[in-house]
């Protein structure tokens, strides 16, 4: 049952990032520079850091977590890894510069 818990879960974040990815990255991203800019490349940056490669990342995971019903933890290699520590990092500065945009 742990197994298909981990495979609802997963399902559910990566349905998560894709809509993430799809409805504000890419749109946000494309307005950069642009008359109708919302956020400039820095706040971008600072708001979103890498989210759009876990995406890819976390399918991939999904993938595997159906073909064997199991986790490894030799399926998140060092690149792995490293993607969601760069992400964890700016989680705090991300935190506050969505307040200060916001309120």
């Amino acid at each position: 049952h742990i197994g298909m818990e981990l495979i609802a879960t997963e399902e559910r974040y990566v349905k998560s990032l894709f809509n993430l990815v799809t409805n504000f990255v890419v749109p946000l991203r494309t307005k950069i520079g642009k008359e109708d800019e919302v956020l400039t490349r820095a706040e971008f940056t600072k708001i979103f850091a890498n989210v759009d490669q876990l995406l890819p990342l976390n399918q991939k995971l999904l993938e595997s977590l159906k073909e064997v019903r199991t986790l490894s933890l030799h399926t998140y290699t060092h690149t792995h890894i490293h993607t969601y520590v760069r992400t964890h990092t700016h989680k705090r500065s991300v935190q506050t510069e969505i307040l200060q945009r916001c309120f």
